[in-house]
C-alpha cells in the first residue's frame, strides 16, 4: 500500500511541475517593437490591444494606466473608462516629452530623444 501511495504522489508531483512550467500567467513585456506594431492601428486601438502587458494604475478619477516600455519609456494610456476607447495613448520619455502614437512616428521620437540626451 505504501509503495502505491509513494508512486502515485510521484506522479501527481511530476504532473504539478510539468503544468506549472506550462502556466500561461505569465506577462509580456512590453517592447519597441510590439508598440510600433500596435501603432500602426491608429485610431482603431483599444484598451484590449494592451491585455496581457503589465501595467500600474495610476488614474484617480479618470483611467490611466502606465507600461514600461524598454528601460527608458513608458507608455501613458487615459479614458473615462475601459469601454471607450482610450482618449491618449502616449509614449513619454519624461513628462515633458511624449507623443500620441497614434499620429505620432515612434522612431523619430526616440531619435530625438536619444539625441538629447546625449548632449
Amino acid at each position: 500500500m505504501k509503495k502505491r501511495y509513494c508512486i502515485v504522489t510521484a506522479v501527481f508531483l511530476t504532473a504539478l511541475i510539468i503544468l506549472s512550467g506550462c502556466s500561461s500567467s505569465k506577462e509580456e513585456v512590453l517592447t519597441l517593437d510590439k508598440l510600433r506594431i500596435l501603432s500602426e492601428k491608429k485610431d482603431n486601438l483599444s484598451w484590449n490591444d494592451f491585455d496581457g502587458y503589465p501595467f500600474e494604475d495610476i488614474g484617480f478619477g479618470l483611467y490611466i494606466r502606465k507600461y514600461n516600455v524598454a528601460d527608458k519609456y513608458q507608455l501613458l494610456i487615459s479614458g473615462n473608462n475601459l469601454e471607450e476607447k482610450p482618449i491618449g495613448i502616449y509614449l513619454a520619455k519624461t513628462s515633458d516629452e511624449r507623443i500620441d502614437i497614434r499620429y505620432e512616428d515612434i522612431d523619430r521620437f526616440i531619435l530625438a530623444s536619444e539625441t538629447s540626451f546625449d548632449n
